[in-house]
């Protein structure tokens, strides 16, 4: 193919070389415009730099990333060093420097190019490039888009193709990349010596920032250019389309040549006047990832052989080797192409195929042939082949091998002509069998694996999964496409409630008959901490705190664990566990702690375990302050008596006497009626003996209680006593 590129930069060169042999100039090379103005933001781009070490010498070449980044190079130039780093195999202990230009190397004053430019269309080209006062098409005069929008997107254009066109035409003219400061040989170098080469603008950081080139090479190591041998050639109808990879030479290939010579010629002969690039949209990527770049030749005569051969040309305008010869003659395209026409079933379930195709066709073939595919876009088989140019109908026996059938015409010469596939499927009506061998798991991750044993059924294609989370739920889809495997990868969220998976597999046949469902259903690993218990009532004794909670909801509960530690938020002291509750924690609520101190604080939690040992989160703490211990005292109730004619109850009592007896500061009566709670009634002072009651109705029960109050400490036990009035 030919690329538009080419045409424009042989136009450029004819223009130039016919307008009177000279060009329009200016003092300064002509690479844009007024770049302050242009670049709002600072720019900033990359040297490439390539060399190409030789027996006496290395060649360098080099090239910018950015069209107005080279015409910031074009006037303020750059600068090479080169760094010998070995010599004789040994690493200098001391790099040796030497810069290689002595002033900023610029492209040469114009009056340098003449030799080179009217000798030579690709130094012209450059010399267009840098200096002529115009570098565009032209816009019409009358135009109404003549506007300064327009001459500012032209002017833009202008530098692009100036930028482009100079790279281009140095690939393919050494000579000139070096007067266009593109290239430089360097010719004082030795054997056995390494270097280091390094390739700068000299542009001002304000206006740019340019990365630096290196390259690291010696004259020991010579390379020769690659042969290109992955290249094809395909003869058609006076057509010949030449392809060759260009990623096989590694990139050391910027454009190619294609060679051509009839067998009545004595040489090859060059097809096209400019070679055919690597530009990106001249290359194609096939099916295998390789870069292939395609030319479409035309040829005078069909039965004339004809020899191609490539060649390909580096940075440096050097040729490589001819890739292998290709031969081949062009081939007469059949004009007449079969058609299958109608199709019919016989009792044997045979499929007679008929086909249409002009009798005038008769006499250029040999016969057809019957190619078979599974799918309209698969590889096609042969499997009938018909010798007889005249037939037009046949019976295949297609048993399970319904798909796409087409009939090829055969010439004498030339290529096959196809009918159009026709889609033949027999009567099939009998799905194939359940799925057998259904299993799987689902590891911790969510992800379950499932896999079956293969049907045996000829025509089965593959299989869909269906789920469900829920029994009395109906299955959804869980492949939309065939299944051709036997194993399949499924993703559940293992965060979710549902702990059962349900999972139907259903084989298909190509006729899409559907089996039964083979149904498996798989736990889910169970990642989700179970609800905490919660506390619901505490009471605190003497010497015990008595514990009560409510159970988890969760069925799948193994132990409930109660905690302690001592003191109230407080984080240094560590979880205690004081207990642990039986497999069937349903039949316990509660707890009483014995072992804890008097006058002592205390923080209680309650954790649930579940059958995979998910631990429930410290949700719900009980604070308990233990009580102090009760002092020694005790009374004795000497007598209760009921008066009814005065209408009173007198209660007197004696202190006994108790080794160590703390002060009284005073004593507690408490009093009950009938079926009533004990609660506290009088306060007497510490040295009272008795107490009348009046406060009473007939036939009631009153029970008393009286404890001593100690001054700091808790109160004393109870004494008790009742009496019916």
């Amino acid at each position: 193919m030919k690329s538009c590129l080419y045409t424009f930069l042989l136009l450029i060169a004819v223009s130039f070389l016919h307008a009177q042999k000279k060009i329009p100039v200016s003092a300064k090379p002509k690479s844009g415009i007024n770049y302050k103005k242009q670049v709002e933001n600072l720019r900033q781009g990359n040297v490439r730099l390539m060399v190409l070490p030789t027996k006496d010498s290395i060649k360098l070449r080099w090239a910018v990333s950015d069209p107005l980044i080279w015409g910031y190079c074009n006037k303020y130039g750059f600068q090479i060093e080169r760094y010998t780093v070995s010599r004789n195999g040994k690493l200098l202990p001391k790099i040796e420097k030497k810069v290689l230009t002595s002033q900023p190397l610029k492209p040469k004053p114009l009056k340098d190019w003449a030799e080179a430019a009217t000798t030579n269309d690709y130094a012209a080209i450059m010399a267009q490039a840098l200096y002529g006062e115009t570098f565009s098409m032209n816009i019409k005069s009358g135009d109404s888009s003549s506007t300064s929008i327009a001459r500012i997107y032209n002017k833009s254009a202008e530098v692009q193709q100036r930028y482009g066109a100079f790279y281009f035409a140095a690939d393919f003219n050494f000579q000139a990349a070096c007067i266009g400061a593109a290239g430089l040989i360097d010719t004082a170098v030795k054997q056995n010596e390494k270097y280091l080469y390094r390739v700068f603008t000299l542009i001002p950081s304000k206006l740019a920032k340019v990365d630096t080139a290196l390259a690291l090479c010696s004259t020991d190591e010579i390379n020769t250019l690659p042969k290109l041998t992955e290249v094809i050639a395909n003869f058609g109808d006076k057509t010949v389309s030449i392809g060759w990879n260009h990623e096989q030479a590694n990139g050391k290939y910027t454009a190619y040549y294609i060679e051509r010579k009839r067998e009545d010629e004595d040489s090859f002969k060059r097809i096209t006047s400019l070679p055919v690039s690597a530009f990106k949209s001249n290359r194609t990527t096939n099916k295998g990832g390789s870069s292939m770049i395609y030319y479409t030749d035309s040829i005078s005569k069909n039965n004339i052989r004809y020899a191609y051969r490539i060649i390909g040309i580096n940075p440096f305008a050097e040729l490589g080797p001819f890739s292998d010869t290709l031969e081949g003659r062009g081939a007469e395209m059949l004009a007449f192409s079969p058609n299958i026409s109608e199709i019919d079933f016989d009792s044997a379930a045979n499929v007679i195929i008929n086909w249409d195709f002009d009798k005038e066709g008769d006499k250029l073939i040999k016969g057809f042939e019957l190619y078979y595919s599974i799918h309209i876009d698969s590889p096609s088989v042969k499997v009938m082949e018909i010798p007889n140019p005249t037939q037009r109908r046949l019976t295949y026996s297609i048993k399970d091998n319904a798909g796409y059938y087409c009939i090829n015409a055969l010439p004498f010469s030339g290529e096959a002509r196809k009918s159009f596939p026709y889609l033949i499927q027999p009567e099939d009506s009998i799905p194939p069998l359940a799925p057998k061998g259904f299993k799987g798991w689902i590891d911790s991750s969510g992800l379950a694996i499932l896999s079956w044993q293969p049907n045996k059924e000829r025509d089965c294609i593959g299989y869909r999964l269906f789920r469900k989370y829920v029994a009395s739920n109906e299955y959804s889809i869980v492949s939309d496409s065939i299944i051709r495997d036997t194993v399949y990868f499924d993703f559940n969220n293992n965060k979710l409630l549902n702990k059962i998976a349900y999972y139907e597999l259903r084989a298909y046949d190509k006729r899409y008959n559907t089996s039964t469902g083979t149904e498996i259903l798989l736990k889910k690993p169970d990642v989700i901490p179970p609800t905490a218990p919660l506390f619901s009532n505490f009471i605190v004794k003497a010497d015990t705190v008595l514990l009560s909670w409510y159970n988890s909801r969760d069925d799948d509960i193994a132990k409930n664990i109660l905690l302690r530690k001592r003191g109230f938020d407080n984080a240094t002291n560590k979880w205690d566990t004081i207990y642990v509750t039986k497999k069937d924690t349903s039949l316990q609520t509660s707890y009483s702690d014995i072992s804890i101190k008097a006058s002592e604080a205390y923080t209680y939690a309650i954790l649930s375990v579940d059958e995979d040992k998910n631990v429930s989160p410290i949700t719900n703490t009980l604070k308990v302050t233990t009580l102090a211990h009760k002092p020694s005292v005790l009374f004795k109730i000497s007598s209760i008596k009921a008066d009814r004619d005065e209408r009173k109850i007198t209660i007197k009592w004696l202190l006994l006497p108790l080794p160590n007896m703390p002060k009284i500061t005073e004593i507690q009566l408490y009093r009950s009626e009938g079926n009533q709670k004990m609660a506290l009634y009088k306060i007497l002072s510490a040295n009272e003996t008795s107490f009348v009651d009046k406060e009473l109705t007939i036939n009631s029960r009153y029970k008393y209680a009286i404890r001593a109050g100690v001054d700091g400490n808790m109160p004393s036990e109870f004494t008790l006593t009742e009496i019916m009035y």
